[in-house]
């Protein structure tokens, strides 16, 4: 999922808290939610998590993000009130692009392309070719 605007909005120490905690929270408020793979960058965020299907009232894959991203919202938004800051307040584009993970050497892949995201960046900022993937 993509921040709003091309910024590294998600480096700030505050906002980062909200995203991680939120993440981790969110098997609470979703039954047959598991979380896998998770890493913030600086103007977007990686993820694997799955849905359980076979429960009395599952969940869609729209409904857990539109939750991550309302609540981190919404978090966020009492953080800069509290603290006085003045920034603006949106972080999330309205869409999300997702993909369904067919197998586990598909799964394996993606967790890999999730984890090695930070020093592809890395690698890219100091002139490499970041070629990872």
């Amino acid at each position: 999922m993509c921040a709003n605007r091309d910024e590294p909005i998600f480096e700030i120490p505050a906002l980062r808290t909200i995203l991680q905690e939120t993440w981790e929270s969110l098997p609470k408020r979703f039954m047959g939610v598991t979380l896998d793979e998770f890493v913030i960058m600086p103007d977007h965020v990686h993820l694997i998590l799955s849905l359980e299907g076979n429960i009395e009232k599952p969940t869609s894959l729209g409904a857990v993000m539109g939750a991550y991203k309302s609540l981190t919202t919404v978090a966020w938004l009492k953080h800069i009130k509290a603290n006085g800051l003045e920034c603006q307040g949106i972080i999330w584009q309205g869409r999300f692009h997702d993909r369904r993970i067919r197998d586990d050497l598909e799964l394996e892949l993606t967790r890999q392309y999730i984890r090695d995201n930070p020093l592809k960046l890395k690698l890219k900022q100091v002139g490499g070719d970041g070629g990872l993937w």
